[in-house]
């Protein structure tokens, strides 16, 4: 999974990268900042992301199937892109 183009998201939903940033508590540098990370943000980030934004967490992610699965276990995320992984990564907890 990687990040959709945020900017795009946000003029779809129409709102502002001014107002999101806002909404988040953070000045537009810091929003650029955070938003440059990519796939370095968590999914705690993309909620509250797509929760300022007005969207599903969901529109703020690409991918190359329909199948997408996020997991936080003891204060750690993991994401799995494929009935597979996640079949094989449940065999271990």
């Amino acid at each position: 999974m990687q990040v959709a183009d945020v900017k795009a998201v946000i003029k779809k939903h129409g709102t502002s990268i001014n107002a999101v940033a806002e909404k988040l508590g953070f000045t537009r540098q810091n929003f650029h900042h955070l938003k440059g990370q990519g796939n370095k943000l968590s999914i705690d980030q993309l909620n509250r992301m797509a929760e300022a934004i007005g969207c599903d967490t969901s529109e703020l992610l690409v991918g190359t199937s329909d199948f997408c699965a996020f997991v936080h276990i003891n204060g750690k995320n993991y994401t799995f892109d494929n009935t597979g992984e996640l079949k094989a990564f449940l065999e271990t907890i």
